[in-house]
């Protein structure tokens, strides 16, 4: 099924279609020590969600819109939430053109979610 999704998206591609694709790598210091490091990957509407290392030996994943910053109305009504502990991973589907804020711990309310600590890329 998934070698399905990646032709039909790949298709797409060629056609100009972006299915929302993005490479997210999230690593929180706090005074020089590492408190977090998780990789996500999304492609074709598939998401690969890995927590490497987290301090509280958990990482909490929140997934956004990609338009949707947390204080907005949106924020309060993220698409996921989900944890992993440390060195687990988890795909997810029916993703595309999100947003993704991930932390040591599980972030309540929303807002404290701040991607600019992170090194996000798309």
């Amino acid at each position: 099924m998934n070698t399905l999704l990646a032709l039909c998206a790949f298709v797409l591609s060629l056609a100009g279609v972006d299915l929302g694709a993005g490479t997210f790598v999230h690593q929180l210091r706090e005074g020089g020590a590492e408190i977090l490091h998780s990789r996500a990957v999304v492609q074709a509407g598939v998401g690969h969600f890995e927590c490497v290392r987290s301090a509280s030996g958990r990482c909490h994943y929140t997934v956004y819109p990609r338009g949707c910053e947390p204080s907005a109305e949106c924020g309060e009504h993220p698409l996921r939430r989900f944890a992993l502990d440390s060195g687990d991973s988890r795909q997810v589907t029916g993703l595309a053109h999100v947003r993704l804020c991930v932390g040591p711990d599980d972030p309540a309310p929303q807002r404290t979610c701040k991607p600019p600590r992170a090194l996000a890329q798309r």
